[in-house]
């Protein structure tokens, strides 16, 4: 049985696990991917992305490829992507199944298969019932005994099996399979790896508590690899694919100090790679900062989300104090380690002077880099009913990205304001407050914030001439590009 993922935009740790956890068990794998050129969370520029898209190519190769299944992991941002290839594929391939897993699939598992190009929904983690999916499909089986799995009979009537445990010891699992993604995609500019699954907090915004929910708030949500398990895959991954640098991709990688303790010793000795990872202001202290410079962090990236502390605990369910935030910028900033800073805005309801106070906050403290998400209700996440708002489903086009093109007076001066964040980092101290001051922001074109960033983001690690993390694949767009024009010749 032959399983072909199709993958969009960036590397997924998540499909590799499930390539490596199948073909241990004796099953075929593929993987198509697609940059996403113009149609990502960089920009979006819908005729160039018309111009770039790689429609034909896949399906040109599904017919060299010929595969049994075909699997996508689907966000809720992807979905239109996702949504739209799989029924470009089952037009042309009817006969050829199409599953659906991920995050957005498991929260609505009935209006995926609403759709006639969705044949099974798997919930929650997927990769024994995505064996066992090809297995009982090879055997012509009906795959009511599958659990986690979604499906229609043949009378349309839409199945649920119950789920199955959490996968609890994670070291049984095979490491990612790599070379699937290495070969097949972009060339990676670090190493990916996840020391655990999980996250211990519950914000109300996040997919993590509709999977906590969905579980019945299993006591072992978090479970985390061994330390040994989690350096021999380092081991292999820098002697092997001669990596320079490691990204932690863990939702919240210093939440246990013991382990973290354990980890940094043996890593020291036998990786000592420089390295990227996620941080909560919880578990930030003088130790685990300590620990971090040991282990050669370059680079950081904290969650905050909203810097008005009474929002933060009530709507968000964030629960730390303003003290605590300000303690861990702090520290992070003495430790000489660059910081990311995450911020959601809410644009329903954001105002002019709160748009000020988030941009005096942000020039004030010492990050050099601050991410402006766009406020998303997900599907069964907790903000939608304390917001009392509709669930986003399906997501317009439109609304895929912050900086989509607004009319209204109010949000463009909003997003002038915050451009103000990056002006802060190249103009003189007292030039950037002056323009807020006397909103002379106002008189300058709107423009698109995200993109901005990476561009001023390139430009420093230019003038530095060292390289410092980027969590976007900043480069694929010339790479493709290049290869898409030589092509040609």
């Amino acid at each position: 049985m032959k399983i072909c993922f199709i993958l969009g935009q960036n590397e997924s740790l998540g499909i590799e696990y499930l390539s490596s956890f199948l073909k241990q068990n004796g099953q075929k794998v593929d993987l198509l991917f697609d940059p996403c050129l113009f149609n990502d969370s960089i920009t979006s520029i819908p005729w160039l992305a018309q111009k770039f898209s790689r429609e034909s190519f896949i399906l040109s190769e599904i017919k060299k490829i010929q595969p049994d299944l075909i699997g996508f992991q689907v966000f809720t941002d992807t979905l239109p992507w996702n949504m739209h290839l799989a029924e470009y594929i089952k037009k042309h391939y009817p006969l050829i199944k199409i599953v659906f897993g991920g995050i957005h699939p498991t929260s609505v598992p009935e209006e995926m298969l609403q759709h006639e190009c969705v044949d099974f929904v798997i919930r929650g983690e997927g990769e024994h019932a995505l064996l066992e999916l090809m297995q009982t499909l090879s055997q012509q089986k009906n795959p009511e005994n599958i659990k986690n799995l979604s499906y229609r009979d043949n009378n349309r009537i839409i199945h649920h099996t119950p789920l199955r445990p959490l996968i609890s010891n994670l070291d049984t699992l095979p490491f990612p399979d790599k070379e699937l993604f290495y070969t097949k995609a972009l060339p990676t500019k670090g190493y990916k790896i996840m020391t655990s699954r999980g996250c211990p907090f519950n914000c109300s915004y996040c997919y993590n508590h509709v999977v906590k929910e969905l579980y019945g708030f299993p006591k072992n949500f978090v479970r985390r690899r061994s330390v040994k398990n989690v350096i021999d895959e380092l081991v292999i991954a820098k002697n092997r694919w001669r990596t320079n640098k490691i990204f932690f991709d863990d939702d919240i990688f210093i939440s246990d100090k013991e382990w973290l303790e354990e980890f940094v010793a043996e890593y020291i000795e036998k990786i000592t790679l420089p390295n990227f990872c996620f941080v909560h202001p919880v578990y930030i202290n003088e130790k685990t900062i300590n620990l971090l410079k040991k282990m050669n962090t370059q680079l950081v990236e904290i969650g905050i989300q909203t810097i008005d502390p009474e929002y933060r605990k009530k709507i968000y369910q964030r629960h730390y104090s303003q003290e605590q935030l300000k303690k861990a910028l702090h520290l992070i900033y003495q430790s000489k380690i660059p910081c990311i800073a995450d911020n959601i805005i809410d644009y329903e309801t954001i105002t002019e002077e709160e748009a000020l106070r988030i941009t005096q906050f942000y020039l004030n403290e010492k990050i050099c880099k601050v991410y402006l998400f766009n406020l998303r209700i997900f599907p069964h996440t907790q903000i939608a009913h304390l917001l009392n708002r509709k669930k986003e489903l399906p997501v317009p086009k439109e609304e895929q990205n912050y900086f989509s093109i607004v009319k209204a007076k109010r949000l463009k001066n909003i997003q002038k304001i915050f451009i103000m964040i990056l002006f802060g980092k190249i103009f003189p101290k007292r030039f950037t407050p002056y323009l807020l001051k006397t909103r002379l922001y106002r008189f300058f074109p709107l423009l698109n914030y995200h993109f901005l960033l990476e561009l001023f983001y390139a430009i420093e690690i230019s003038l530095r001439r060292k390289a410092l993390f980027n969590r976007e694949t900043s480069s694929k767009y010339i790479r493709y590009i290049l290869k898409k024009i030589f092509r040609r010749f």
